[in-house]
Parts: C-alpha cells; sequence; structure tokens
C-alpha cells in the first residue's frame, strides 16, 4: 500500500505547488497552501508513528522489533528466497515447490542440523502431511507451524535469530552457484514468481473484476449462518462482556435471520440501482475525460491549475486502481485458478474492494468534466 501512498501524496504536493505558483499569492492563499502541504504528509506520520508504537511493543514484550513474524523479519527473507531458487515446478499455484525446498535445505548447514524441521515442514498439516504442494502463499504458515514445534524456537526473537543464520547461509550458496536464480519475475517479496505468460494470465480475472465493480451482477449479501457454540467461544465472551458469534438460540437467530432478511431486500434494490448507473457515469467520465484532453491539447479550452489537478487526479486513480487490483489478482490466484468464475469473483471482490473504490473515485472526479465541454466559451471556440 505504501506506494499508493507515495504515488497519492506526490500527486497532491505537485498539484498545491502548481497552483501556489501560478494564482496571485495572498497571505490567506499562502497559509491555506501550506496547511494543505502539511496535511499531505499526515497519512505517511501517522504511519510511521502508529508503526513504530507497534514495534517498540513487540520489542518490549518479544524482543523481536517487526510487525509480525509470518511475513517480516528473517523468516519473510528466507521464503524470498525459497520463492527465488530455481525450479520447474513452480506455478501460479505453487509458489514454493518441494524440490526447491530441498534445495534450500541441502544449501544450509544450519537446517541440515535440524532434522526435526524438514520433517515438520515437508509433511505439514498445511499440505495433509505433504501429500498436496504447498499453495501460494502457505509456506509461511508451514514455517511458522514447523519451527514453533522446536522447543529452542518457540519465541519470535530465537526464530529471527535462527533464520537468520539460514538466510547467510544461502545467500552464499546463490555467489557460489551452488543456487542458481529463478529468472522468473517477481513483483513483491512476498509473493511467487511468474514466467511472461503467467502475467498474461493476470488480465482475464482483472477484466472481470471491473466488469463486476461497474455492473454489480454478481453481488449479493451473505447468508447468515449460525455458528455452533462451544465452551471456548463462551469463555472468551464472558472474558470480554459481548457476543462474539451469532446467536445459536432458536428465538435469537429468528431475529437475527429476520433483520438479515431486511438488510439483502435493501441490499439488492441498492445493486440494482447502481447496475444502471455506474455504467452510464463510466462512459460519461471516460468520454468527457478524452474530450477535454483533446480540446486542450487543440487550445479550445483554457488549460488552468484546477483543470490540470482534476484530469491528472483522474488518471493517477486509475492507475493506482489498476496497479492495485493486478497485485491482488497476482497474490490470489492461486486460491481460485481452474475454479468456477463465481469462486474467482467472490475472492477478488473480497481482497479487491479497495480496487473498486479507487476506481469509483475516479468515475465520480472525471464527470464533472463533461461542464468544461459544454461551457459557453468552449462551445463558442469550437
Amino acid at each position: 500500500m505504501m506506494p499508493v501512498l507515495y504515488l497519492l501524496m506526490a500527486g497532491l504536493i505537485a498539484g498545491i505547488i502548481v497552483n501556489l505558483i501560478k494564482v496571485k499569492k495572498t497571505p490567506k492563499k499562502i497559509i491555506i497552501s501550506v496547511g494543505l502541504l502539511l496535511m499531505c504528509f499526515l497519512p505517511y506520520c501517522s504511519y510511521r508513528i502508529a508503526g513504530q508504537t507497534y514495534k517498540q511493543a513487540n520489542q518490549k514484550y518479544f524482543n523481536y522489533a517487526e510487525y509480525t513474524l509470518r511475513t517480516n523479519g528473517e523468516l519473510a527473507d528466507f521464503i524470498n528466497k525459497v520463492y527465488s531458487i530455481e525450479s520447474n515446478d513452480r506455478s501460479i499455484k505453487v509458489w514454493a515447490p518441494y524440490d526447491a525446498l530441498e534445495k534450500a535445505f541441502d544449501a544450509s548447514e544450519t537446517l541440515t542440523n535440524h532434522p526435526g524441521l524438514k520433517d515438520a515442514v515437508f509433511h505439514s498439516p498445511w499440505t495433509k502431511e505433504g501429500a498436496e504442494e504447498i499453495k501460494g502463499d502457505f509456506l509461511s504458515w508451514v514455517m511458522v507451524t514447523a519451527l514453533t514445534k522446536d522447543e529452542n524456537l518457540k519465541t519470535a526473537a530465537n526464530i529471527n535469530a535462527f533464520m537468520k543464520d539460514v538466510n547467510l547461509e544461502l545467500e552464499d550458496a546463490f555467489e557460489k552457484g551452488i543456487l542458481k536464480k529463478d529468472d522468473r519475475i517477481q513483483l513483491t517479496k512476498s509473493a511467487g514468481g511468474r514466467t511472461w505468460e503467467e502475467v498474461g494470465e493476470l488480465f482475464e480475472p482483472l477484466i472481470a473484476f471491473f466488469a463486476q465493480s461497474l455492473t454489480f451482477n454478481d453481488f449479493s449479501s451473505a447468508p447468515v449462518y449460525p455458528v455452533k457454540f462451544t465452551p471456548d467461544l463462551e469463555n472468551y465472551e464472558m472474558k470480554l462482556g459481548q457476543p462474539l458469534t451469532y446467536p445459536t438460540d432458536e428465538k435469537g437467530v429468528e431475529e437475527m435471520e429476520r433483520k438479515a432478511s431486511i438488510g439483502a431486500k435493501i441490499a439488492k434494490i441498492d445493486y440494482k440501482i447502481y447496475h444502471y448507473i455506474t455504467p452510464v457515469l463510466f462512459v460519461v467520465g471516460v468520454i468527457s475525460w478524452f474530450v477535454v484532453l483533446i480540446l486542450t491539447i487543440c487550445k479550445k479550452i483554457k488549460t488552468d491549475p484546477k483543470l490540470a489537478i482534476q484530469m491528472t487526479l483522474v488518471f493517477v486513480l486509475c492507475g493506482i486502481s489498476v496497479g492495485y487490483v493486478i497485485g491482488i489478482v497476482w497474490f490470489s490466484q492461486f486460491l481460485f485458478v481452474n475454479r468456477e468464475f463465481a469462486r474467482m469473483i467472490d475472492i477478488l471482490l473480497y481482497y479487491g474492494s479497495g480496487g473498486s473504490a479507487l476506481f469509483y473515485m475516479a468515475i465520480l472526479v472525471a464527470v464533472p468534466l463533461v461542464e468544461k465541454i459544454y461551457s459557453k466559451k468552449t462551445i463558442e471556440k469550437v
């Protein structure tokens, strides 16, 4: 998410500075501009302060100054190295094939000295005791489960120190040519690599996602499932003083289902309304943006800072939205590859809802451009 934040901050800061240069400078406008510039840095500052607070809490209580054990620190670096080891068995569905893991264990003396760890990894409950390949990003869960079984590696600090030694040995193996690097394209450290052909397989889910975001065809309210009550849940609820799950008594379930039914009917009406409105707004926004761009190039519309910011913002929001959804598809496609269309849409809409929001924002910023096209001055010039 940080590249998204940086890009948005850069666009806003550039717009504020350009506007400040172009407009007549008064003390009030200078104060407003400086205030807006400071506001642009608020999200980043909030992130840094909250992040450091979280890390310091982990350092104090677990002697481990990272957000998580599974996706940060030396363990995450090890998983990335496994993704980078050459393998013909790697695919969209399998990022860490067993042959790449075998090579990693063979290249590390530290791992070789822990045969029980290798057995726990290769016969993990995450893979039905090794009967299946390790799917997608499951290697991180497999490793955490295996490492915490070792009495000497129970804590995050011990696991991090242990994996640091492993990573140094793997780096040395790569440098000496014992391990060969995979030539696939790797989007991020936490996702498996892809060939160019596999990158092309992002296209269909990407189009399907935006088609659903426009038409709302497969949007529906989630059904209500009563949850089996257990002593553990009862204990948690008593400690928290509030319910954690759906009610399980007959009267409570009936009341919940009644409310859920009302909510589902309202949602269905909403989806039907947006099914017709959103495609119309999208077409108007796209046409308006391109027409304004052409008229500006032909000097039929006078360029001003506000129009430039509006045009740029539409472009940036669309770009961020597409980039966001590509990342989501890249990371989650292993969950729905070779599965039915409905399953694919469920997963994409669940993980990619932020992409839809950015897409709708772009449309809403683009639609008002139609006023520029039909303004008196523009019509006279054309």
